[in-house]
């Protein structure tokens, strides 16, 4: 197992201010970490966003963070979180933009994804099928 201090290694370079470590930690991860984010946030661009601003905020506060997992683990996690916090703003914008409580849209998006899985539930099942497809396997 890897520890802390070896994880701290691992940044040391860019916490120095190592442009050429920073621009090749974004390289190998920028693409990888929108697609995860686009998991969580349904927009490619607001995707992107989150990301580059990540990458932003840790090239400014470089010398100031702690890093205690994997710089991977650190990145993933970060976007995950920006993610979270998007999707909730989202949701009190939408609230205040109806005139309605963030609990009365938390429990209509809640019914929302439940009428969408019983409602998909059939596919489910053609679902590895329909990759196979899409793939050129038929």
């Amino acid at each position: 197992m890897v520890g802390a201090s070896s994880h701290r290694l691992e940044f040391a370079p860019i916490a120095a201010g190592d442009r050429t470590a920073f621009e090749a930690l974004f390289r190998l991860h920028y693409r990888p970490l929108c697609a995860f984010a686009v998991q969580y946030v349904k927009d490619a661009d607001k995707a992107e966003d989150l990301v580059q601003d990540l990458f932003f905020r840790l090239w400014l506060d470089r010398a100031k963070l702690t890093i205690t997992t994997s710089l991977k683990a650190y990145l993933f996690a970060s976007v995950r979180n920006r993610c979270l916090n998007a999707v909730k703003s989202a949701g009190r914008v939408v609230a205040a933009r109806l005139g309605i409580s963030v609990k009365t849209v938390e429990n209509q998006m809640g019914k929302a994804l439940k009428t969408l899985r019983d409602e998909l539930s059939d596919l489910v099942p053609l679902l590895p099928w329909l990759f196979w497809i899409s793939e050129g396997g038929g």
